[in-house]
């Protein structure tokens, strides 16, 4: 059976489920959309369909007010085609005064049949509609528009939190409308300023003073329309440069401007406007400006400063007499300011590249600093390098580093330059210089002393002869404290570069002294392990074997007298066996000995050379088969290499064989090792319960690694077979 539900039923089964949280989506999309979409007519389209979609409307329209033609306005909508809005775009402003009413209500809600006839009349689908439902769009107490949505004749009416929806999406709009009103502010001002904008951005450009003077004075024709002007440049009141436009022939000047008037004025920074020439006769008798204002009436001049320095000077001047409004006024000081502007730039662009030339350095030194100790050099070879390259950072008298040993907490030179040997031998046990040094090595920071002994009074006695300034900075490792770098006689002024490079020299020599300890501690520590590995080793096979060849020959010379030669040649073949495990074991030993060459030669390499040197060597007819191409990794490798090298150990010390294969093979699927010995073969079984089965886990552990399977088919009498196998991982 097929079941028709009408409109009205639909949309009372949807009202079942709460709509505030549909609400609640809507405004957060309306909110998050109009915060980043750049176009009004879009805002208000998204709001229009947000509005339709939550209160099932089939329309929204916003119209907004415009008081010039009393009307409003279509600015966005939902569910209206073009010729209807083409048609309707403007009407007369709503009868209603309350929607224009700042005090009114900002929600009204009409039924169409009470309303006066309006463009929704001509809708096609008018008889389905009910109610007029209008948000009054205000904003500061000013009428903007309406949000009007109608309902259809199936919905019920609004519930308080759909009332509050329609007045939110219509205080967003109102809000909308003020941000774009505000963007088209601030777009008109930015091209009111475009012009001063382009001269700022054309003098961060221009790298040097009589550059720059000559840009300001085509740029302040261009700006004040100035009928001639003339730019100086000057040092200590000497004129050095000059630039010109509107005179005829050349201009002689005097070189020094240290008579002007004015010259105090202008050294502030200030631009001086003369509107009469004539009522400041000071300025003609000036020779330097005698040819410059011969038949002005007014003139500007405009100053370039350094802080506290006059640097050169822009004149202009007018035939006529000129009258400086407050408009006029206005763009100068705003010019000055940008001159100003530009002039502390242009000081700072003509001593930043000395100073990056100097910072370079410093950092070219503190990076080859860092880059010699990182390489493998020795502690005492580091040391001096270091000390040698910042003496010459520094331009210091002498340098040195003071070590702590730990154990004693006495410091010790661990290196110097520029000590004398009295002055050494002073500091090196004297106990008011070790009090010192405890003193600085606890500090969060660098100790600066203009005077060592003035500060350190304790020290008078010592071989200084006069006052030298000295750096002391902690060298410290992970918090751990290394030592003192200290610095004498520094020849620059100390400053905070100098301190942020020292410190970082300091840190590197901390970790790089670390790192040496470290160094020595992990190669005894690896000598004693390796000492007490061989120890083990010797202990659990070779001197057994020894021992037992001791014993049995002691009992040989005591049973000879009665003893026959078969039982003799019994004895002796015992004592052959037992020789030749022992060579056996000698010989693995000894190849354990060398350094692996399987980083260098590969796997297949490696274990060939291990066949020859220690299997082959011991009488033991192993084969090595490959079949197949085997690409591996190198961690994959190394694995695989230390599992077969186990099982050949194992094979060796325990199975008494005569023949070995081993036997790699490889398809497009999977590739498979297999290991073979004819000996004498054991229970599995029961081997991985015995503390001499941790050596068959180890192998199986390994071969998880690298995701491969390992299986062990042994039997006492049968020989042992150990087969490893993966599947190809293809990328």
């Amino acid at each position: 059976m097929k079941y028709i539900l009408d409109a009205k039923s639909v949309y009372l089964i949807g009202k079942t489920i709460p709509n505030h949280l549909n609400i609640a989506k809507s405004l957060a999309y309306v909110a998050t959309t109009v915060s980043v979409v750049e176009d009004l007519l879009t805002v208000f389209d998204t709001i229009c369909e947000q509005a339709a979609l939550v209160l099932d409307s089939p329309l929204a329209i916003i119209r907004l007010y415009n008081p010039a033609n009393d009307t409003l306005e279509v600015a966005g909508s939902y569910g209206l085609n073009q010729d209807y809005l083409e048609k309707y775009y403007a009407i007369p402003r709503a009868p209603r005064q309350h929607l224009t009413d700042p005090q009114g209500p900002r929600l009204v809600i009409t039924p169409l049949d009470k309303a006066p006839p309006s463009p929704i009349d001509q809708l096609p689908y008018r008889n389905q509609l009910h109610t007029s439902v209008i948000g009054n769009m205000l904003r500061h107490g000013e009428f903007i528009g309406v949000l009007v949505i109608l309902l259809t004749k199936e919905r019920p009416e609004l519930s308080e939190e759909e009332r509050f929806f329609i007045e939110a999406l219509a205080e967003q709009a109102s809000i909308s409308v003020e941000r774009f009103r505000l963007a088209k502010f601030q777009e008109k001002r930015l091209q009111e300023m475009e012009e001063f904008i382009r001269l700022s951005n054309d003098l961060r450009n221009v790298p040097s003073k009589t550059e720059m003077a000559t840009a300001l004075l085509w740029s302040a024709r261009q700006l004040f329309q100035a009928e001639r002007g003339i730019a100086f440049l000057f040092q200590d009141k000497f004129i050095t440069f000059q630039n010109s436009f509107g005179f005829q022939g050349e201009i002689d000047l005097r070189s020094t401007f240290e008579d002007c008037p004015y010259f105090d004025t202008l050294r502030s920074g200030s631009p001086l406007f003369i509107e009469d020439i004539q009522q400041h006769p000071q300025l003609t008798l000036q020779k330097c400006f005698q040819k410059p204002l011969h038949g002005s009436r007014s003139a500007i001049f405009i100053p370039l400063c350094y802080p506290h320095q006059l640097v050169g000077l822009v004149m202009l001047t007018y035939t006529q007499k000129r009258k400086f409004d407050e408009a006029t006024l206005s763009n100068f000081h705003l010019f000055q300011e940008i001159v100003d502007s530009a002039m502390v730039r242009l000081e700072i662009l003509e001593n930043l590249e000395q100073m990056v030339l100097n910072r370079t350095g410093e950092l070219q030194a503190l990076y080859d600093i860092t880059t010699l100790l990182n390489t493998p050099i020795s502690l005492e070879d580091g040391i001096k390098e270091v000390l040698n390259r910042t003496l010459i950072l520094t331009a210091a008298q002498a340098i040195a580093i003071f070590a702590l040993e730990e154990k004693k907490n006495h410091f010790s030179f661990l290196n110097q330059i520029g000590f004398s040997t009295e002055m050494v031998n002073q500091l090196q046990n004297n106990l008011k210089f070790q009090d010192v040094l405890h003193a600085i090595i606890h500090q969060a920071s660098p100790v600066y002393c203009e005077n060592l002994v003035e500060k350190y009074p304790q020290l008078k006695d010592f071989a200084i002869h006069h006052p030298l300034n000295c750096l002391c900075i902690p060298i410290k490792a992970r918090g751990k404290p290394q030592g003192v770098l200290s610095i004498v006689g520094l020849s620059n002024p100390y400053t905070m570069n100098n301190q942020i490079m020292l410190i970082a020299i300091a840190d590197h020599l901390g970790l790089f002294i670390e790192r040496n300890r470290l160094i020595v501690q992990a190669e005894e520590a690896a000598k004693l392990e390796e000492r007490q590995r061989l120890a083990r080793e010797l202990h659990d096979a070779l001197t057994q074997s020894l021992y037992s060849m001791t014993l049995l020959s002691k009992a040989y010379q005591r049973a000879l007298p009665y003893s026959n030669k078969e039982e003799v040649l019994e004895w002796l073949k015992e004592f052959n066996t037992i020789s030749q495990d022992a060579m056996k074991e000698l010989r693995l030993l000894l190849y354990e000995l060398r350094p692996t060459a399987l980083g260098q030669d590969g796997l297949c390499k490696a274990l060939q050379r291990r066949l020859e040197a220690v299997e082959k060597r011991a009488g033991i007819d192993a084969h090595f088969e490959i079949n197949g191409c085997f690409h591996l990794a190198a961690e994959e490798e190394e694995i695989i290499y230390r599992i077969i090298q186990e099982a050949l150990n194992n094979a060796l010390q325990h199975a008494h064989h005569h023949r070995l294969d081993i036997q790699f093979h490889s398809n497009s699927k999977e590739w498979n090792i297999k290991i073979h010995d004819d000996g004498c073969g054991f229970d599995p079984d029961w081997a991985a319960g015995q503390s001499t089965g941790m050596g068959l886990i180890n192998m199986k552990t390994r071969a998880s690694l690298i995701g491969a399977r390992l299986e062990i088919m042994s039997a006492p009498g049968k020989g042992t077979t150990i087969l490893l196998e993966r599947e190809h991982h293809h990328e």
